[in-house]
């Protein structure tokens, strides 16, 4: 199973964002000066459990994620990161 059907198990549809203007948008803040990665998805849980779902995931299948809140004011994700995890 891929990252994007294994976050979809436990997660509502919504809560999975992939079309390109949400990955764009999430791929760096303010920072222009660092390199950022394109994620693959963008998550926003809003349980605990979905929030536990996404972790494990990611673990399992060795992916990184990037906490984001409102302008954390961090470089961007790394360049090896392929989800992006939203508290928007």
């Amino acid at each position: 199973m891929d990252l994007l059907e294994s976050l979809l198990t436990g997660l509502p549809g919504e809560a999975v964002r992939v079309d390109l203007d949400t990955r764009q948008a999430h791929a760096r803040d303010s920072a222009p000066f660092c390199e950022a990665g394109l994620p693959t998805a963008v998550v926003s849980p809003r349980t605990v459990e979905q929030v536990q779902h996404v972790m494990r995931t990611a673990h399992r299948l060795g992916v990184a994620v990037v906490p984001q809140g409102r302008a954390p004011g961090w470089p961007g994700p790394p360049t090896r990161s392929r989800a992006a995890w939203s508290c928007r």
